[in-house]
């Protein structure tokens, strides 16, 4: 079977109770799966990756996003005043 392309990588990884996260960055994919334990071996399941490609080029996509880390308290949004006319 062949591996997606941003598997060449060394990836940042974090265990996160069931679920394992790993970055690639240079790809700019992350991707988030759920670990079972079959005997003696973990196995990861269903495994969900999202690019930075797909964040930059879907707006409604990255809006969520944002609103998720908001709403986790990682990020405060800053609203911007409008341009001052000259």
């Amino acid at each position: 079977m062949n591996k997606p392309y941003w598997e060449i990588e060394n990836p940042a990884i974090v265990e996160a109770g069931k679920q394992r996260f790993k970055y690639y960055k240079q790809s700019g994919v992350l991707e988030i799966s759920t670990k079972v334990k079959k005997g003696d071996e973990e196995k990861e399941i269903r495994r969900q990756t999202i690019s930075a490609h797909k964040l930059k080029s879907n707006d409604e996509l990255r809006d969520m996003v944002l609103d998720f880390l908001e709403d986790s308290g990682l990020v405060r949004r800053v609203k911007t005043p409008p341009p001052q006319g000259e």
